[in-house]
């Protein structure tokens, strides 16, 4: 059974893919792109949206709840957390926005303005992530027991994922990652289903990732 270590290590995990992305993001907008490119990254930007917004509502419903019925003390971590959640919505909105206009004309107006939506989010976001893994993760591992782990991931972290968005987020969490990143996402899962995700949604996967980074994408783990 997976352990609060094992799920915060996981954590990290989605971390480091937004992370990743945000840069590149950034960076193939940093010139014109060419229409195939153009619709493959405005694409991509709402499926990270919905992504990182399913993980934030497992923990401000199911995660912050528990902990605080459990540690009173840590209500004002939990409402903090749920404070930069809410920012990043604001900030994922105006980009979710950004990338819609930016899909449908692309002119350098519109590009320049979904990089700027790209550069507030990740000014929101970045911080947060530092503060979640500094301040919080400590607290919620010491708090959390199997069995409240258990019950988030049936009833928060999987519930309402299709079977497409759950493979294809196990494939971005793979993507590029590193070797601590690599070992937690194979300690969650089993080799034969991670090698039947590799050959069928991987391969999808890499097909989108290499139109939309170009020299930018990475390598499944």
């Amino acid at each position: 059974m997976a352990t609060g270590t094992d799920h915060m290590a996981m954590n990290t995990v989605i971390h480091n893919a937004l992370r990743r992305d945000l840069a590149r993001l950034d960076a193939v907008l940093a010139g014109p792109l060419p229409p195939e490119r153009r619709a493959a990254v405005c694409a991509f930007v709402p499926w990270l949206v919905r992504t990182v917004h399913h993980h934030h509502v497992g923990e401000d419903e199911g995660m912050w709840p528990r902990v605080v019925a459990k540690r009173p003390d840590a209500a004002e971590l939990a409402a903090v957390n749920g404070a930069e959640h809410e920012a990043m919505v604001v900030a994922s909105d105006r980009m979710v926005a950004a990338a819609a206009a930016y899909g449908a004309d692309g002119s350098e107006a519109n590009r320049e303005a979904l990089r700027g939506a790209v550069g507030e989010l990740a000014s929101v976001t970045l911080p947060h992530l530092e503060h979640e893994e500094r301040d919080s993760v400590p607290v919620v591992v010491a708090t959390l027991d199997n069995a409240d782990w258990k019950y988030l991931e049936k009833n928060y972290y999987r519930k309402g994922l299709s079977m497409k968005d759950a493979s294809t987020s196990i494939m971005w969490m793979a993507d590029d990652a590193d070797a601590a990143g690599a070992a937690a996402l194979h300690s969650q899962v089993p080799g034969p289903l991670m090698w039947f995700l590799g050959v069928t949604s991987g391969r999808s996967y890499d097909r989108d990732a290499a139109l939309r980074w170009g020299s930018l994408a990475g390598r499944r783990a």
